[in-house]
C-alpha cells in the first residue's frame, strides 16, 4: 500500500490525467439499455457528497479492495481535499453519457468551474476507477467541421460586424473561450456608414435600436435575462455584461446567445420553443455596450462560463462589396462586412 506524494497528486489534478484507472466496456448503450442508471447515481451522489463535507473516509469506502490497495486515506484527502480548494463545492452533477452496464461519464458543476467524472462500478457498486478529465460535453465542431444547425442572420435590414472574426485583433471576445467567435454588429442607415442620427447621445438616434432581432434556428428558449436597463451612449455597465439577453438550445452542444437587447422588448420565455426567423426581441444597448448593438454567438454547453465557443456558418447572407450585393453560403461574419438582408 502506497501513498502518493502531494507534489504528484497536484500535478495529475491540474493537468486533468486520469487518476483512478479500470477497465471497462467501452461498447455505447443505447437509452433503452439503461437499466442500472441508479447505481451510478447513487454512487455520485455519495461521492459528491463525502466531497462537500470532507468526509475522506467515506470517499475511500466506495473503492473496490484494489483501489483502497493503490490509494490510502491520506492519497484520497489530499487528493479532493485540494480538488475542493482549487475549484469550489460542488453545486450538481448530470448525466452526460451511459457507456456500459459498468461505465458512465457524468458532468460535475462546482463553484468555479466543470469537470467531466468518467466512473466504473464493479458487481457490488463499488468505484473501481475514476477518471477526470476537463468539461467537454460533446464533441465540439470546429474551424472545420460545421454545427448540425441551420442558422440565418438575426436580423433584417442593415448591419455592419464591428467585432468579429479568428483573431485578438479582429474580435475583442477572441481570449474569451465561450464567446471566442462571438459577433458583434451595429445598425447602419440604408447608404453609407452612418450609424445614428444628430448627435448620438440618446439611443433613438442609433440606427440598431428598437430593430427587431431575430431567432438564427428553432430551439426551445432555455434562459432569458431582462430587467436590464439601457444605458445612455457612451455609457457601459460592466457588471451585467450581456444586459438582457436570450440563450436557445437546438441541439446538444448548440447554444446561441443573443445580448445587449432593449430591456422590456423579449417577447419569449424559458420553456417556449423558438422558430426560425421569429421575432424574439429588439435591439438595445444593455449590459457592457456604449451604443446600440446586438451581440451573437454559439457555444457548446448552456452554461456560459462553462462553455467553448463554436464558429458559426449562416447559412446565407446578402454581402456588400464594391457597391453590390453579393449572396454568399454557409458564411463567417467577419470585422467590417456590411449585410443588408
Amino acid at each position: 500500500m502506497g501513498c502518493i506524494s502531494q507534489t504528484r497528486v497536484r500535478k495529475m489534478w491540474k493537468t486533468c490525467i486520469a487518476i483512478f484507472m479500470a477497465a471497462g466496456l467501452m461498447t455505447v448503450v443505447s437509452p433503452a439499455e439503461k437499466p442500472g442508471m441508479s447505481r451510478f447515481e447513487t454512487v455520485m451522489q455519495e461521492l459528491v457528497d463525502a466531497m462537500n463535507s470532507a468526509r475522506f473516509e467515506k470517499i475511500r469506502s466506495l473503492y473496490t479492495e484494489e483501489m483502497k490497495k493503490n490509494y490510502s486515506l491520506e492519497a484520497t484527502e489530499e487528493f479532493f481535499g485540494n480538488m475542493v480548494i482549487e475549484n469550489g463545492k460542488v453545486r450538481g452533477f448530470e448525466l452526460l453519457e451511459y457507456i456500459s452496464p459498468d461505465q458512465a461519464t457524468f458532468r460535475v458543476s462546482f463553484d468555479r468551474i466543470a469537470r467531466d467524472f468518467n466512473i466504473v462500478l464493479d458487481s457490488e457498486d463499488r468505484l473501481g476507477g475514476l477518471r477526470i478529465f476537463p468539461h467537454t460535453n460533446i464533441a465540439i465542431p470546429g474551424d472545420e467541421q460545421k454545427h448540425k444547425m441551420s442558422l440565418i442572420l438575426p436580423f433584417q435590414d442593415r448591419w455592419k460586424v464591428l467585432w468579429g472574426g479568428d483573431t485578438a485583433e479582429t474580435n475583442i471576445y477572441h481570449d474569451t473561450p465561450s464567446q471566442k467567435y462571438a459577433v458583434v454588429f451595429i445598425g447602419l442607415a440604408s447608404e453609407g456608414n452612418q450609424r445614428f442620427v444628430g448627435d448620438g447621445r440618446k439611443n433613438t438616434d442609433y440606427f440598431a435600436f428598437g430593430r427587431e432581432v431575430l431567432a438564427p434556428a428553432g430551439g426551445e428558449v432555455i434562459e432569458v435575462i431582462d430587467g436590464v436597463r439601457d444605458n445612455p451612449p457612451g455609457s457601459s455597465n460592466p457588471f451585467s455584461a450581456l444586459g438582457n439577453a436570450i440563450f436557445i438550445k437546438h441541439a446538444d452542444g448548440e447554444v446561441s446567445v443573443l445580448a445587449h437587447l432593449h430591456q422590456g422588448s423579449i417577447t419569449v420565455k424559458p420553456g417556449d420553443e423558438a422558430v426560425t426567423g421569429q421575432v424574439i426581441a429588439r435591439c438595445g444597448n444593455s449590459g457592457d455596450a456604449s451604443e446600440p448593438m446586438l451581440h451573437y454567438h454559439l457555444q457548446n454547453n448552456d452554461v456560459i462560463q462553462d462553455a467553448l465557443g463554436v464558429k458559426c456558418f449562416f447559412k446565407k447572407v446578402y454581402r456588400e462589396m464594391s457597391g453590390s450585393l453579393v449572396i454568399e453560403s454557409d458564411y463567417t461574419p467577419k470585422k467590417g462586412d456590411i449585410f443588408n438582408m
